[in-house]
């Protein structure tokens, strides 16, 4: 059922909104641009925003799961279930698509888009990641033509506004979404040490840096716990690293639901992470709203969201002395740690669900009202 889209200047009951289809990956996994996309739909639809979603990595049915181990066959699979779910762009007013680099900006970036303008319906480009400025360095030409065919590019962070500025392309900031409901802002005592470290064990996320900045930690408090949320292919090697270090308090937890996650964010009482590449981590979010202190790498878009000395600590890339040393000294400067947190909390406020929304809301609107008075010539 469609749900009008509510507006002050056009009420919902005389005049419905527009129709979104929104074209992402979704968990699982629970990775940082699915689970914006899923908080995304869920956000818009309790604002009475009519919203479609469209995985990019749709479930392959019963009888196709024996094909899951065979990497290439599965993708194409997949990737020809997607394209038959774009039907779903004729029945929507505006497409909004979560976009990345890589290969998946070529099958689930430029495929809908192409779609969406045969269909003639306006397309909003939603980047998300910290690698966009390496690959369209190399593809200025392929960015200028998908831009001139989008309506509308929106990016969650000051970070990537000025990686496309640097191409001459103008892009409007929307922040992710923190779900602030989920998290008990609290005050912690750093001490004894309780850590947390939330991403996925890729390499991009360097996990194993953590680990090393816990290990000198751990020189001074023995009684420090890290907890590893997350879960990939670089398990088995941190497994290892973690018996070589002699570090018998680091738990790896796997991958958690959001209950669980909010209760070891609950539980800790600082944060820690040590990405490679990043350009808005939802997990740095959620440690702000939870009143964990943070401790992370400056990389990509990071210093946009955690000021150095006001709101976080920030080291260099792989730089896992730099990193311990930062949590050492919040552990011996409580009142350091406390009013980073404060600060981080005043912060976190500016992606709220509702803040966000308002935004999504009226880029949709002005989206929507121009294609109306648009002529069927134009």
């Amino acid at each position: 059922e469609d749900i009008g889209l509510a507006s002050s200047r056009r009420p919902a009951e005389t005049r419905p909104g527009p129709r979104i289809l929104l074209i992402s990956e979704f968990p699982p996994p629970a990775a940082g641009m699915t689970v914006q996309a899923r908080q995304l739909v869920d956000c818009l639809r309790e604002g009475g925003c009519a919203v479609v979603s469209l995985r990019t990595n749709p479930m392959l049915p019963a009888v196709l799961h024996p094909v899951e181990r065979i990497r290439g066959l599965r993708g194409m699979l997949k990737w020809i279930l997607f394209v038959v779910g774009c039907r779903r762009i004729l029945a929507a007013d505006i497409v909004h698509i979560f976009s990345s680099s890589g290969l998946n900006f070529y099958l689930f970036t430029l495929t809908p888009m192409l779609i969406a303008g045969l269909a003639r319906r306006p397309v909003v480009i939603n980047f998300h990641g910290g690698g966009a400025g390496a690959f369209f360095a190399q593809r200025r030409q392929l960015l200028a033509r998908t831009i001139r065919r989008s309506s509308e590019l929106v990016v969650p962070s000051g970070f990537l506004r000025d990686v496309f500025a640097g191409f001459g392309i103008e892009a409007r900031i929307i922040p992710n979404i923190a779900n602030l409901e989920r998290f008990a802002y609290r005050p912690r005592e750093p001490a004894p040490p309780i850590v947390l470290s939330v991403r996925n064990l890729t390499p991009v996320y360097n996990v194993a840096c953590a680990l090393r900045a816990f290990a000198r930690i751990r020189s001074e408090y023995p009684e420090a716990v890290l907890y590893v949320a997350g879960d990939g292919p670089e398990r088995r090697r941190l497994e290892n690293l973690r018996v070589e270090l002699e570090l018998d308090k680091v738990e790896f937890l796997g991958n958690l639901d959001n209950a669980e996650l909010a209760g070891y964010y609950e539980r800790a009482n600082l944060f820690i992470n040590t990405s490679t590449t990043d350009n808005m981590p939802v997990s740095i979010l959620e440690a702000f709203a939870s009143g964990l202190p943070v401790v992370s790498t400056e990389v990509g878009g990071i210093p946009y969201l955690v000021r150095h000395g006001e709101t976080g600590l920030l080291a260099a890339d792989n730089d896992h002395r730099s990193l311990g040393d930062a949590l050492l000294r919040l552990i011996r400067e409580p009142e350091l740690a406390r009013t980073l947190t404060e600060q981080a909390r005043r912060e976190v406020q500016r992606y709220s669900c509702e803040r966000v929304r308002a935004e999504w809301i009226g880029v949709y609107s002005r989206l929507h009202a121009g294609q109306e008075t648009a002529s069927p010539e134009d």
